[in-house]
Order: structure tokens, then sequence, then C-alpha cells
């Protein structure tokens, strides 16, 4: 073959391989492409989100630093860790953050969550089964242990057996403890407990002043919430310990919603991609932080 003849073949490679990525390019079958992406997308989780303009975090309005708490300069007039993980969260979607706070009871605020008020709801959330029932969970961001802040006068006159572990004696039914009602805790003390008598409270407040009057044995929580308790105690080693429970872990994770499951994948992946994961030390830090933030 000649060289005119193959240079003529070149060419018309050449003009074949333009004429296609033209026609590909501005033909109607890549429109109806893009359309079809367009309409098989617009409906999943994050998508759905982004589309909206707006994340909606749903905090308990109720006062816990470091978590969350009330605070002008914050965003509508709400900060904490939870704030500032939806404010990245929002940052990276390319949207902007609303905080929904109506409520002061837990489950109501999972609860928000699954109806479609709001879009995740972060407040210091255990996993527990109930709950995962009608919602998602995230990995976890926070990971506690369990802990027992117990009367030491109410153990000496309760304790049957020199020997007895944490376990056996809140597993009878004359020994009480403290839980908040309708929360987490309420939950995982009658399954650690069955046998023990669980007393709910409206608050934690309400359940350390039952412990104070020896109403109750002990009251359960996450070793953060027991450990800032007694910090804030003058002497209170002397009347009560902190018990932590040995393989009983409490994760903090994100509540989301049962039918945006390619959010939840998002979600996860930005845990993952940021390194997020806070220990019991690493929130008593920020909260002696806010401590000296927030001094009279």
């Amino acid at each position: 073959m000649n060289n005119k003849v193959t240079g003529k073949l070149t060419m018309y490679k050449i003009f074949g391989s333009l004429s296609l990525i033209i026609f590909l390019t501005f033909s109607p079958f890549s429109n109806a492409t893009d359309a079809l992406f367009k309409s098989k997308t617009q409906d999943a989780g994050t998508q759905k989100i982004i589309n909206s303009g707006e994340l909606r975090l749903a905090i308990i309005n109720r006062e816990n630093p470091p978590f969350y708490y009330s605070d002008p300069k914050g965003v509508d007039g709400t900060s904490g860790l939870g704030v500032e993980l939806g404010k990245k969260i929002a940052k990276e979607l390319g949207i902007k953050l609303r905080i929904v706070r109506k409520t002061s009871v837990f489950n109501e605020l999972v609860q928000s969550v699954a109806k479609g008020e709001a879009d995740v709801a972060m407040s210091k959330l255990s996993i527990s089964l109930p709950r995962a029932a009608y919602i998602e969970y995230s990995k976890p961001y926070i990971n506690f242990r369990q802990a027992i802040l117990v009367n030491r006068l109410r153990f000496a006159e309760k304790k049957t057996k020199p020997d007895d572990s944490i376990y056996d004696f809140f597993n009878r039914k004359e020994v009480s403890l403290g839980v908040i009602s309708n929360s987490s805790y309420e939950t995982f003390a009658k399954q650690l407990f069955p046998k023990g008598n669980i007393i709910g409270y409206k608050s934690w407040d309400d359940a350390f002043n039952a412990l104070d009057k020896g109403e109750v044995a002990g009251i359960f929580r996450d070793e953060f919430e027991v450990s800032r308790t007694l910090r804030g105690i003058p002497n209170g080693s002397i009347k009560f310990m902190s018990v932590v429970l040995k393989g009983q872990k409490d994760p903090i994770a994100m509540v989301l919603p049962w039918d945006k499951l390619h959010f939840k994948h998002w979600i996860n992946h930005f845990i993952d991609s940021k390194e997020i994961s806070y220990n019991s030390n690493d929130v008593l830090e920020m909260l002696e932080t806010y401590n000296e933030n927030n001094k009279a």
C-alpha cells in the first residue's frame, strides 16, 4: 500500500473518531442519558437532602455540654459536639445546616427522624435494639463504656457476700437501680439485671437526688456522665464510687431515617474518611474547655 492510500486511511480514522465524539457530545442520546441519570438519582437519600438545600439536624431540647447546649452565637442558637459535626456534614454536602429542637424526650427525638421531620439526630444517643426497629444507626462516632455510680453505704448494707460482683448485687429485687425513664439505659438495665428493681426517673438529676438520699443503691449511665457527676461533688468519692462495667460498651451513633439507606452509607464514609472517633477522655477535655470559656 502506497503512502497516499495510508495517509487517506489515517485521515478517515481521525475524522471518524472526531465525528463520533461530536455525535456523543451533542446528540439527543447524551441528553437522554443525563436526564435518565438525574431521574434515577434525584430520589436517592443523599441527593434528596442536597436538593432540599439544608440538612435538618435534630437535637434534644435540654442542656448537656459539651454535646449540646444553648448558645446565641451557635447555629440557630445551639452549639456543641453534635452541632460541629452537623456543620462539617452540611459543608461536605454543599448545603446549610438547620437545627431542630422541639422535644426534651429522647424517644420522641428519635421518632422525629423516623417521621421525616429531621434528616439526622445527634444527642449522645446510644444504640439500642428497640429503636433500631424503626430507624437506622450510623457507625459510632463516640465510644463509651457503661458504668454505675454506687452509694457506698447502701452497697455495704445490702451486700450479702464479700465476693458479690456488681452484677450479682444489682440483680436482686431488694436492690434498686436508678435510670432515666424511656432512655436506652432503662433498656440496658432490664437486660443486664432482669431480677433487679429498676426505677425510672425523669432526669439524671432526679436519679442522682434519689441516690444521694439512699432511695436507690446506684444509678446507671455511661462512664462519661458518671465521671462528670462524681467530679462535681466535693469529696464525692467518700460517699460514692464509680464502677465501670467490663465488656459493656456504649457506642454513641447518629440516628438516620430508615428509608434513606444511601444517606447512611454516605454518613459512614464521612465518619471513616474524617477519622471521627471520640472516647470519654476526649469528651471530658471538651467539657473542661467549655467550663473555662463559660466561667461567670
